[in-house]
């Protein structure tokens, strides 16, 4: 099996399991490693993908709570018409 086809079959899915600050740690510990060192490039990809899957995940959150304290201000603090 060719080095590329090695590479191609690799199971990440722990990555998936990992905290959003473990994903960063790992991040962070990879980009002090000493230039000569080989960096699993595939590896780094992948968690950057879930980091900002992630990452879309909760702004989506956040706009939908704020929409919904809105309406909920609205409905309870704003005066009422007639």
């Amino acid at each position: 099996m060719s080095e590329f086809d090695k590479r191609q079959h690799r199971d990440y899915s722990i990555f998936d399991k990992m905290s959003t600050d473990e994903l960063k740690e790992i991040l962070r510990q990879d980009s002090y490693q000493e230039e000569n060192r080989k960096t699993d490039i595939d590896a780094i990809l992948y968690i950057t993908e879930v980091i900002a899957g992630r990452e879309d995940i909760e702004k989506t959150n956040k706009v939908k709570n704020a929409d919904a304290a809105w309406q909920e201000f609205k409905e309870k603090y704003m005066p009422q018409d007639g």
